[in-house]
This record gives C-alpha cells, sequence and structure tokens, in this order.
C-alpha cells in the first residue's frame, strides 16, 4: 500500500503534554510516523491487507508498535498502534480503521531495562574472566539450591578435572572429601553446602580430598 493509496480520516493529533488538538490529513498524518519506522509500517498494512500479520485466528486485526512525531514539536514518542481491516463480502478491503496508544513510558522502561541487563551481564563475564585466570581455585554456586555456576580452570586441576556441574547441593555427595577416618563426606560436611545451605560462611576450612585420580589431598576452603 503506497502512502497515496491510504487515507487517514478524523485522525486526531496529539501534542506534549496528550491533549487533541486537530484533525490531520491524510499527508499530515503520515508525516508523522518516524522516517526509520515508516516502511515497517507501511509493509505492516501492505500485510493486513492480504491477511498476514493478524491477531487470532481468521481475524483482520493487527498491532504495530512505531514512533510518531508529536504535534508543534520534532519530538517523538513510541505508540502502538491497533488496526482493524474492513471488508465487503467478497473479501475486498473497503477501509482500516485503528487507534493509537502512547505507550513511550513503557518502552522507555523496557529499554532502561535491556540496558541494564547488558551492563549486568558485561560485568559477569568481566568478572568471570578475572576469576578464571586466579591462580586459586573458585567456584559460585546458586543460594538455596547449591547450583554450581562456575568454577574455574584451578579448582578443576586442584580436584583432579572432576565434573563440577552439579545442579544442586545433594550432588556434592559424589565428591572426593573423606573424614581422617577414611569415611567419605555427606553433603553437610562440605562448607560449600553449609554455606549454600544455612548460610553458615567458614574461612581456612580444611579438610581430605581424593581427586578423581586417586591422589589424595588436603584442601583449605573459604567460604562467603
Amino acid at each position: 500500500i503506497a502512502a497515496d493509496q491510504v487515507t487517514f480520516s478524523q485522525t486526531v493529533g496529539v501534542n506534549a503534554a496528550g491533549e487533541a488538538q486537530q484533525t490531520l490529513s491524510t499527508a499530515e498524518a503520515w508525516s508523522m510516523i518516524h522516517p526509520d519506522d515508516f516502511d515497517r509500517y507501511q509493509a505492516h498494512l501492505e500485510r493486513l491487507r492480504f491477511g498476514a500479520d493478524r491477531e487470532g485466528a481468521g481475524g483482520d486485526r493487527g498491532t504495530i508498535q512505531v514512533r510518531v512525531r508529536m504535534l508543534g514539536s520534532e519530538d517523538y514518542f513510541w505508540a502502538e498502534e491497533q488496526v482493524l481491516v474492513r471488508r465487503d463480502a467478497l473479501g475486498k478491503v473497503v477501509g482500516m480503521s485503528g487507534i493509537t496508544l502512547n505507550i513511550n513510558e513503557r518502552i522507555l522502561a523496557e529499554q532502561e531495562r535491556d540496558r541494564l541487563f547488558r551492563e549486568l551481564e558485561t560485568e559477569r563475564l568481566q568478572l568471570e574472566a578475572i576469576l578464571t585466570e586466579l591462580p586459586v581455585g573458585v567456584a559460585t554456586a546458586e543460594a538455596g539450591s547449591g547450583r554450581l555456576l562456575m568454577t574455574n580452570r584451578q579448582a578443576q586441576a586442584i580436584l583432579g578435572n572432576v565434573n563440577l556441574n552439579s545442579p544442586d547441593f545433594e550432588d556434592y555427595a559424589r565428591y572426593g572429601g573423606f573424614h581422617p577416618d577414611g569415611s567419605p563426606f555427606q553433603v553437610d560436611d562440605y562448607p560449600m553446602a553449609r554455606a549454600v545451605r544455612y548460610g553458615k560462611y567458614e574461612r581456612d576450612a580444611v579438610f581430605n580430598y581424593l581427586r578423581s585420580d586417586g591422589e589424595a589431598i588436603v584442601l583449605s576452603t573459604n567460604t562467603g
């Protein structure tokens, strides 16, 4: 649908305060769409015309989010337009009607949320890169469940490259901790398990450990 093939009727412009100002001509209505959204908006109407982009089986409704310019301003706000296609008995398009909702605050909040998520992910990756190269073994676990989130190379090397992908603290029972009498550790004997289950943090917790290659070593661990 070319711009000159769509006629807007009873289109009301809104100013920055959200107040209705005037009825717009077709040309004025088209000019309100942000240039970067114009082709996408036009393609959306075209797809609706041919039955695509519908909401619900057999429906002739569609929704699109675009930026719209406010009257008397060069500023744009995010809007959601809900369009209804009207057809005659033969299925031919005889018109389209729709309403436009101001969703600017919602979109800006979503964009800010996404920005914060990206920042957090960047920081997480940077921290992980630092921990990976530390000369001491490091493991991080999810509070409550005990699921191991990350172990660095040194932790793998110290423990003998055992599989450290534990889904919960109950899985810790398969590791090689053991008591002085040679009996294997139960789950709560591991400092990490006590930390994630009970919030009990320890410094210099020393215990014996049997590596996957059969070598017995002594570990000193800190949790927090």
